[in-house]
């Protein structure tokens, strides 16, 4: 590759908007999005730069669980984190003995 060439990188975007949102989750209408927010019954979302925006790996896991309330998926994404911790931190499953194997009577 010589120098003056430029090298054009496609990253998927981490974030999108109500529109984006709204249109990723089977095309319902922006107005029926904000609804969805207002009643608790959207993923969570971020403010930036007083824009609000939803997480895309967010939104895939709330689709996957079937679209739940806004508590609902919180609650179901903590027990996810805990149980994957409780994975991580699982001793092995060998079993070593303290005594030596002759004194095991």
């Amino acid at each position: 590759m010589s120098k003056s060439s430029v090298e054009i990188i496609q990253l998927e975007p981490l974030l999108c908007s109500a529109k984006q949102a709204a249109a990723l989750c089977g095309g319902i209408s922006v107005r029926t999005w904000w609804s969805l927010v207002a009643t608790g019954q959207a993923p969570p979302s971020i403010r930036l730069r007083g824009r609000r925006l939803w997480d895309l790996k967010s939104l895939r896991r709330w689709t996957e669980l079937g679209c739940p309330t806004l508590d609902r998926f919180l609650a179901l994404q903590k027990e996810s984190k805990r149980e994957t911790s409780k994975n991580e931190k699982r001793p092995s499953a060998r079993r070593t003995s303290r005594l030596p194997h002759a004194a095991i009577l």
